[in-house]
């Protein structure tokens, strides 16, 4: 399902995957156990606050139509928290409209996928993610915004702009 790791670069960073779907709380697990990540597991956002607040995993895969917390408002919860507010959250839901889109952004979440979804591009968005968090990475909001439109298919333009200070002046 998705690539491995080299057999001497494995990860101890933990993944939570939070869905109310066994079937693919299960096959995420096994991918990304296989690439080397400690992978916790929860059915509900109550369950996966309470996993949050233990175990401080790196990084938050989740669903938003959940039983007792959706999604929304536990993506809330975790970026309102001064100790998990640099965690980041990434989606991964079949609720693919434009308003839901806006509605993870504006709760906070790092990344909005649909399913159906590659294994690859969610390994390539983890792997960007923590690249990000650990400091390793120096791109820009630009370069983050160009990719997650060119990843959702998007069609856009960049207008640059070149000043004169001496024609301004």
């Amino acid at each position: 399902m998705g690539r491995r790791r080299g057999a001497t670069q494995v990860s101890k960073e933990r993944i939570l995957i939070v869905d109310d779907s066994e079937n693919i709380r299960t096959v995420l697990q096994l991918n990304f156990e296989s690439l080397g990540y400690i992978v916790m597991t929860a059915k509900d956002g109550e369950e996966a606050l309470r996993r949050i607040e233990a175990e401080k995993p790196e990084v938050v895969i989740l669903d938003v139509m959940m039983p007792r917390q959706n999604g929304f408002k536990v993506c809330r919860k975790i970026k309102s928290d001064a100790k998990h507010a640099a965690t980041p959250v990434i989606f991964l839901t079949a609720k693919g409209n434009q308003e839901d889109r806006f509605w993870g952004k504006d709760c906070g979440a790092d990344e909005y996928l649909t399913k159906p979804f590659s294994a690859a591009e969610l390994e390539r968005v983890i792997e960007r993610l923590l690249a990000r968090r650990r400091g390793t990475v120096a791109q820009s909001w630009f370069e983050d915004e160009a990719a997650d439109r060119r990843s959702e298919g998007q069609v856009f333009m960049v207008l640059t702009l070149t000043f004169d200070a001496k024609a301004l002046n």
